[in-house]
């Protein structure tokens, strides 16, 4: 079994952004699931540090959301992620060809972090056996531990709680039929502040970024500081519902 990310500071300090939303609810009924979803689930975040440390505060660089934990997401077709020419070990008949759709289980036994391939929406059965040759040597251990995937050192966390949105692409104007040339489904933790010691990381000179759902609308924020606070941007609004997005390139239907 394979053990490969997809590429944290969980941040508390969220008080600006929710300062924002409350003034807005005082001339509308809302409730908190206007901003930070539903009900939570669990997440598994990555923090990355400086090659030579020891993973302390004072080294770190980046935080990163590997994926919602023990949920069955499709990722897309075989061919996008390579599971069918990089990757050896998959049986025979599992896959019927490389536009077939790869399903993500992200596991965590309390010591690493474990990627489950399936074949199936339910995650069902056994996962592909998959193995990779000359890429990923290092299993996704929890504690601190030198990662080539990430140029330096990094500590995985599960048991993230956030409500999830959802962001699902679809080759079909009524949102029917999950693209089959692109990662079909992303899911994002809202509320979860993903952040870099950079102050310029992201666009606008931004440290960091947010997504939220306002109104049923997924919604990017990007942020001045690498805690989620400072000055804001507003960047990106998808609305509910399907609809076609320049920026995705494909009919999309979103959920949180």
């Amino acid at each position: 079994m394979v053990h490969r990310p997809l590429a944290m500071l969980i941040v508390q300090n969220m008080g600006l952004a929710l300062l924002v939303w409350l003034v807005s609810c005082t001339l509308k009924s809302c409730s908190s699931e206007n901003v930070y979803g539903g009900s939570p689930q669990k997440f598994i975040a990555v923090h990355i540090y400086d090659g030579d440390s020891d993973c302390s505060q004072s080294t770190w660089q980046e935080t990163m959301l590997l994926g919602i934990q023990d949920v069955c997401v499709p990722r897309g077709p075989l061919d996008i992620w390579e599971l069918s020419t990089r990757w050896t070990g998959v049986p025979d008949g599992y896959f019927n060809s490389t536009k077939d759709m790869a399903y993500l289980k992200l596991k965590c036994d309390g010591q690493e972090v474990i990627e489950e391939w399936y074949n199936n929406a339910a995650c069902s059965g056994e996962p592909a056996e998959l193995y990779v040759e000359e890429w990923r040597q290092t299993p996704m251990t929890l504690g601190c531990h030198e990662d080539q995937e990430y140029s330096g050192k990094v500590k995985f966390e599960c048991n993230v709680e956030h409500a999830p949105a959802y962001l699902t692409r679809y080759s079909d104007e009524s949102c029917t039929s999950m693209v089959t040339t692109n990662i079909a489904q992303e899911v994002y933790a809202l509320g979860f502040c993903e952040a870099n010691k950079r102050s310029d990381h992201y666009d606008e000179g931004r440290a960091s970024r947010q997504r939220t759902c306002e109104e049923g609308e997924l919604v990017v924020t990007l942020w001045e500081n690498s805690d989620c606070s400072g000055a804001s941007t507003k960047v990106e609004s998808v609305p509910a519902g399907c609809t076609y997005s320049n920026r995705y390139d494909s009919q999309l239907r979103t959920s949180c």
